[in-house]
């Protein structure tokens, strides 16, 4: 029996293995990252990066460690903070220039998602203490844009979404903890907000 069709081949799609015809995908399941923009080099010396959901901005835990003397937690707070305070890398060897080293500016350690996980949909996110001089697999970010000045930060590395949970980060009052959410180029769950995993760059 004759078939038409040509053998289908491997391609990866929307962060999911899948058969499929040499055909091009569709707009629904392209990845989030060929949006992905350069920032206006006039905020990578110092950038504060602005939760839309809480108003409140990502700070690098000054006084709590998740591992001694390694790994630092980051949380969002409204508080006024120097440690709110971010510098951007990028390289054209770094994608073209549109994936992002992001360093605290007060403590110089790179934030990133290591595989530490909270649960099955949630990673945490924390500051590499170890060594400041290096930059974690983990650690490249590209900027989504989700609006006129809003944009969707992904962990270049995982495909995983940035976001502000509704949970409290414990360790200082009033405060959220922040995640990137596990299923591959994908929002979180409307039960986190649905400005959750939205951010707005100001410059410092």
């Amino acid at each position: 029996m004759r078939y038409s069709l040509q053998l289908a081949v491997v391609v990866f799609l929307c962060g999911t293995i899948q058969l499929a015809t040499p055909a091009q995908p569709s707009d629904s399941c392209k990845c989030p990252c060929e949006k992905r923009i350069q920032v206006s080099k006039d905020l990578h010396d110092c950038v504060k990066i602005k939760s839309v959901k809480t108003k409140g901005f990502i700070l690098a835990d000054k006084n709590h460690m998740f591992t001694p003397n390694q790994r630092r937690y980051t949380f969002v707070s409204t508080a006024n903070d120097n440690h709110a305070k971010w510098q951007l890398y990028n390289s054209q060897s770094w994608d073209g220039q549109k994936s992002y080293a992001i360093r605290n500016k007060v403590l110089r350690e790179f934030m990133y998602c290591p595989y530490y996980t909270r649960n099955t949909w949630s990673r945490f996110v924390l500051t590499w203490k170890k060594d400041i001089t290096q930059i974690p697999k983990e650690g490249f970010w590209q900027f989504i844009p989700a609006g006129k000045t809003q944009y969707m930060m992904r962990c270049a590395s995982t495909g995983e979404f940035l976001y502000v949970a509704n949970e409290e980060h414990e360790q200082v009052k009033g405060t959220k903890r922040l995640y990137t959410y596990r299923h591959i180029n994908n929002p979180p769950p409307k039960s986190e907000g649905n400005n959750a995993a939205l951010f707005e760059l100001n410059r410092c």
